[in-house]
């Protein structure tokens, strides 16, 4: 009992701290936070149950990610465009905002958006617009900072791919942006301001 304890409480301490990027992932790709919070309960437990294998894992964060993958894939299937995804016809709501859970403090490679005045909800209307098949994709490298590889290993297909897909979804990203800032009268974003970067190149 103490051993089994004693596993628990590392398991934990080591979870914890992920679990606001997981609620966040899995709020993202479903857009209804009992849903997020119903998908991130399933994935921990699912590691859980295989917390005794941790020796093999060589980056627990990405295993943690990886498990909510599987998770996800289970309930939506081949709408996120995954290899191996199972067919399902759950909807996904796409009303929602994922406000409530947070945005980082700044995006990752910040120099690749527009250099106006962008707000959160800017930001969060923009990967909310992203097809599915390149929204899990996207907040795993911008959001929260995987390499190709570690988003690889996460989702199952290949590296080549997860490249075009981030790049495709950036492109998508900023042109919504763009689109916003022409609606919202900004011109130096409207008329091509942006920074010199290296978004959807």
């Amino acid at each position: 009992m103490k051993q089994n304890t004693a596993t628990r409480n590392d398991f934990e301490a080591r979870a914890l701290p992920h679990l606001p990027h997981l609620l966040r992932t899995a709020f993202y790709v479903s857009g209804v936070e009992i849903d997020a919070d119903h998908l991130v309960t399933l994935a921990i437990s699912k590691a859980y149950r295989s917390w005794h294998k941790y020796q093999v894992i060589s980056d627990f964060r990405v295993w943690l990610f990886k498990t909510l993958t599987t998770v996800l894939i289970d309930k939506y299937g081949s709408v996120l465009g995954l290899s191996g995804a199972s067919t399902s016809t759950t909807a996904i709501d796409r009303s929602s905002t994922p406000s409530r859970l947070g945005w980082p403090a700044a995006i990752r490679n910040p120099d690749e958006l527009p250099v106006s005045a962008i707000s959160v909800e800017d930001v969060e209307k923009a990967i909310r617009d992203l097809p599915h098949h390149l929204k899990l994709i996207v907040i795993l490298s911008l959001v929260e900072g995987f390499s190709y590889r570690d988003i690889a290993d996460i989702t199952g297909i290949a590296v080549e791919t997860v490249r075009a897909r981030v790049h495709q979804g950036r492109t998508l990203m900023r042109q919504t942006l763009v689109d916003r800032a022409a609606g919202d009268g900004m011109p130096d974003m409207a008329a091509g301001g942006v920074r010199r970067s290296n978004m959807g190149q």
